[in-house]
């Protein structure tokens, strides 16, 4: 068993990684009206790893607001709500 473990690690990563081509096509997701950068910043990891395996996910602004809102108490609509992702400093 530790001989398979061996040869795995003796393994040396490619002295450069070509990533050209491929686009992770990222978006918006609200950010640029809304706070919530940690839901686009979700979104669009899921889009770029999606991107690197040869296919694509469709993220959308709407489900990107409904994961801030819940995570965080924002009121679609409501902009006095809206403060960003700090769930839990309002429960200090």
């Amino acid at each position: 068993m530790l001989s398979v473990v061996r040869g795995f690690l003796a393994r040396q990563a490619p002295a450069r990684l070509i990533r050209t081509g491929i686009d992770p096509a990222p978006l918006m997701l609200g950010n640029d009206v809304l706070g919530d950068c940690t839901s686009a910043g979700i979104g669009n990891h899921a889009r770029a790893t999606a991107a690197l395996n040869r296919f694509q996910v469709d993220v959308t602004t709407a489900q990107a607001e409904a994961f801030y809102s819940l995570s965080t108490g924002y009121v679609p609509g409501n902009p006095a709500t809206d403060n960003g992702n700090r769930p839990f400093e309002a429960a200090l």
